[in-house]
């Protein structure tokens, strides 16, 4: 479920605001965010992590993406559209912005591909980039790493982004 300008934004909650000890599992934040009337979810990586973790065994972590795909698609369709929530937006995708190094800009890139393939499942249009506290970047770059970011997304469809620079500026572009 994707929506189609600001206008319509569903009333959300972040699963990350519900709790992150481990006893408020990702489908108790769900059902309490649908409980409490909210339409939509922000779905925090580390609740997407800890859901892949409870149900996969085998699952190696983070870099796993297979099974973070699978696990993306079953909260979205089993979860999330059994309890009428619509996934607005994963979140967060830190430390972006800034790389100095070549090795380190690519490495982010990668990384954002695989948030992207990630919101896919999700069935979300929204990514929540997050300002960096990383003192190895540089500020004078980060326009110009983040912007060329822009096209990965117009080329993948994604029409949102949640973007809190380190000055504070939230914006979506």
């Amino acid at each position: 479920m994707a929506f189609d300008n600001h206008d319509k934004i569903p009333v959300a909650y972040a699963t990350p605001s519900l709790g992150m000890h481990p006893s408020p599992t990702l489908e108790l934040k769900l059902e309490a965010a649908s409980k409490a009337g909210f339409q939509g979810v922000e779905i925090g990586f580390d609740d997407l992590v800890s859901h892949a973790d409870r149900h996969n065994p085998g699952f190696k972590g983070e870099e796993d993406l297979p099974t973070l795909l699978k696990s993306a698609s079953e909260i979205s369709r089993d979860l999330c559209s059994k309890l009428h929530l619509e996934i607005i937006c994963l979140q967060p995708f830190q430390d972006f912005e800034g790389a100095t190094e070549t090795k380190e800009r690519e490495a982010r890139f990668a990384k954002a591909k695989k948030y992207l393939a990630i919101m896919n499942n999700l069935g979300t249009t929204m990514l929540q980039v997050g300002s960096t506290d990383n003192t190895s970047t540089s500020g004078d770059k980060e326009l110009r790493v983040i912007w060329p970011s822009c096209a990965i997304l117009q080329r993948r469809r994604i029409r949102h982004v949640k973007s809190l620079t380190s000055h504070g500026v939230g914006a979506h572009i």
